[in-house]
C-alpha cells in the first residue's frame, strides 16, 4: 500500500522469511516468521533523498524463538 503527498510517499508491506544467517549477534535458526513494515521515503529531484523505516523487532525475534 502507497500513500502520497508532496515530496513524501508512506507505504507499508509485509515481509515473511527464514532465517539462514546470523541476524546481528544471533545465530541461524533456521525458523520463519513474518513481519509488518512501515516505511517513508522524501523525494527529492525526482529521486529518494531519505528513507525512514520500522517494524516491531522484539516479535520478530520471538517468533525466531531468540526473545521469550
Amino acid at each position: 500500500m502507497l500513500v502520497g503527498e508532496g515530496d513524501f510517499v508512506a507505504w507499508r508491506s509485509k515481509g515473511t522469511g527464514t532465517q539462514l544467517g546470523p541476524m546481528g549477534p544471533f545465530p541461524a535458526t533456521g525458523r520463519r516468521m513474518s513481519i509488518t513494515i512501515i516505511g517513508m521515503h522524501r523525494f527529492e529531484n525526482g529521486k529518494i533523498a531519505e528513507t525512514w523505516t520500522s517494524w516491531d523487532n522484539v516479535a520478530a525475534l520471538a517468533q525466531l524463538g531468540l526473545m521469550p
